[in-house]
């Protein structure tokens, strides 16, 4: 797992557009692993970073490729939501990933997430590296 605390926080509002996005080239094949992202909040313990951990505490948001065969292979998507009855904070993910692509290592992978208006997009661009 790679870590790196921010300087500056991202602060994003309700009329703000957030775009997360990143290159994956694996350069050997893939049996079981992730090459997604979590943004944390500035509540969590950064200790926590140095050590992997499923840990959702402190997690705001989660994008990017999982592939552990045969169960996973799709990309991932979670967001932290208030419970509007419960008032509690939880990582909610979505049921049904798109694939990752992420066992094909003969192409560079560009993952894209828009957030606008609490809409969100996904895209996946794939380029032939020669």
């Amino acid at each position: 797992m790679i870590g790196h605390l921010l300087e500056t926080p991202i602060n994003v509002s309700e009329t703000d557009t957030l775009v997360v996005q990143y290159e994956i080239k694996l350069d050997n094949s893939l049996t079981c692993g992730g090459a997604f992202i979590k943004l944390m909040s500035g509540f969590m313990n950064v200790e926590v970073l140095k050590h992997y951990a499923p840990d959702t505490e402190g997690v705001e948001l989660v994008f990017g490729p999982d592939y552990c065969a045969p169960e996973i292979n799709g990309v991932q998507f979670a967001i932290n939501k208030v419970d509007k009855i419960t008032h509690e904070s939880k990582l909610r993910y979505l049921q049904e990933m798109p694939l990752s692509k992420l066992t094909d290592t003969s192409q560079s992978h560009l993952y894209t997430l828009i957030n606008q208006r609490s809409l969100f997009k996904f895209l996946l661009t794939v380029r032939r590296l020669w």
